[in-house]
């Protein structure tokens, strides 16, 4: 800009300094050209560096002309830069490797940006007040139109990268969307479709377990199909969580309201719950005194129950002890309470994300998917309620869940 300035503040007609600026112009624009190619492996081929050769030559003796056109005639020393670059610009069209540089790449997006492209944009943006604080430095003329004219460039340019650096960002995030939902989908299908069977074998399996079908079975032959029974009904479950997240995630939890007792409906699950603690040495037991009256879908009330339940027996070793409390404190108040494994007070930010899993539930090799206290936190928050999950002191985890009391809305209303 500096040249160019000098170039069209010069002596002689307009038309002479139009076309001694244009000299340096055009450099600036085969600059800009070959730029894109530093950020791609282009670099590396021969024929990319007989390009920047050829540009450096052109380049120099372009500036050298520009500065002093007036001294310029055919045959001086400046004639050789522009022939040398001249053969150079051949000899990189000519090499085999140029096919390179002119066959199109498919445009691989990432989600991270390069600190080196931040860098530079940065620096971009720096250096018009870098070259007036050099020039106020050196007690040379600031050359402001020419500061000027090279910033407002440059900052259109910036802006213009950083507007595509955003929208190659938001394409990104569309097509993860886009494949997430895909994902939901296919596990819905491929769920309902692994749901049939299912129950057609645990229906077989319950027959031939039957006492009063005969033949009757033998021990072992009657061991095998219960092992079979509890693995189906295992995966029946996990069927069946799949498809309430891919539910979930469509926007499809429907919900029929009715006014509950939540003590009534916490013994009824710990009840259901009794012969699997019993099986596995865990104390399991129940305290809640007084009708808690709550506003809720009683199938999903069982279902919020049965994962609390469920989670807290899986975790919970042989001759521990789980607690399930009901209690009305200004709202209806859930806990379940274990002194099994438990978590870490990092791991209980995460807990309810879905398919996470603590890292002790990893290395003990305890079955699961993480998702039932995703669906938990799901059905909790669908009855305008809210769960938590806090380490116990000795070990174990606490589970508070609190949801909208009958009596405390009607208050409120």
């Amino acid at each position: 800009m500096f040249v160019v300035e000098q170039i069209v503040d010069g002596t002689g007609s307009a038309s002479e300094r139009a076309v001694t600026a244009l000299y340096p112009s055009m450099d600036v624009l085969l600059l800009a050209g070959l730029a894109g190619f530093f950020v791609t492996a282009a670099w590396r081929t021969p024929a990319f560096l007989l390009l920047v050769g050829a540009l450096v030559t052109m380049l120099v003796a372009d500036e050298i002309y520009g500065l002093s056109p007036g001294s310029y005639s055919p045959g001086d020393w400046v004639d050789l830069g522009w022939l040398l670059s001249y053969v150079l610009w051949a000899a990189a069209a000519l090499h085999p490797s140029m096919r390179q540089l002119s066959r199109p790449r498919p445009r691989v997006r990432q989600l991270r940006v390069s600190p080196v492209r931040i860098v530079l944009l940065v620096a971009a943006l720096l250096s018009a007040p870098a070259v007036l604080l050099i020039q106020d430095l050196r007690g040379a003329p600031l050359g402001v139109r020419a500061v000027v004219t090279a910033a407002s460039i440059m900052a259109v340019l910036v802006v213009l990268r950083l507007v595509g650096i955003l929208r190659a960002l938001e394409q990104i995030r569309a097509r993860l969307l886009e494949a997430d939902r895909m994902k939901d989908e296919f596990v819905a299908l491929i769920s309902h479709d692994l749901r049939t069977p299912l129950t057609s074998i645990m229906g077989y399996t319950e027959l031939a377990l039957d006492d009063d079908v005969e033949p009757r079975l033998d021990e072992e032959r009657r061991s095998y199909l219960e092992v079979v029974s509890r693995s189906s009904a295992r995966l029946l479950r996990l069927v069946d969580d799949l498809l309430f997240v891919a539910r979930l995630q469509s926007g499809r939890l429907d919900l029929t309201p009715a006014t509950l007792d939540l003590c009534e409906v916490a013994r009824q699950a710990v009840g259901e719950a009794q012969r699997r603690a019993e099986a596995k040495g865990v104390e399991l037991v129940f305290d809640g005194n007084g009708a808690v009256e709550v506003a809720a879908d009683k199938g999903r009330l069982f279902q919020l129950l049965d994962n609390l339940v469920s989670n807290a027996l899986k975790f919970t070793p042989e001759g521990g002890r789980i607690e399930v409390r009901v209690s009305l404190d200004g709202a209806a108040v859930l806990e379940v309470c274990d002194t099994g494994i438990g978590f870490t007070a990092e791991e209980a930010a995460r807990i309810f994300e879905r398919f996470y899993r603590a890292d002790n539930a990893i290395e003990g090799q305890v079955q699961g998917t993480g998702l039932g206290l995703f669906i938990a936190q799901a059905i909790t928050e669908a009855h305008g309620g809210t769960i938590s999950a806090t380490p116990r002191d000795g070990g174990g985890a606490v589970f508070r869940i609190e949801l909208p009391a009958m009596r405390t809305a009607m208050m409120s209303r």
